[in-house]
């Protein structure tokens, strides 16, 4: 998940098929999926404030985050499905 700081509406998620003949990438808005989040959801925005751990703004970044953060929820939805189960 991606997030441009200071815009609330405008975290994304990017998706890219790999496959060689392809490599073509998506982005869907994470309110798309926002009916699939079965948590509440901060009114706050945090992104590239103080209390801000920044695991947004960096792709490689695979940590939850649990910061009181309206984004917070969208990267807990994708990385619970991104990442295999322990």
């Amino acid at each position: 998940m991606l997030d441009i700081p200071g815009k609330r509406d405008s975290a994304i998620y990017c998706f890219t098929h790999l496959r060689r003949s392809c490599m073509t990438t998506f982005v869907l808005p994470v309110e798309t999926f926002r009916a699939e989040i079965g948590e509440p959801f901060p009114l706050a925005s945090l992104s590239g404030g103080g209390s801000c751990p920044g695991h947004c703004s960096r792709i490689e970044d695979l940590e939850a985050c649990d910061a009181e953060c309206c984004n917070a929820p969208y990267r807990r939805f994708l990385l619970q499905r991104l990442l295999p189960r322990r």
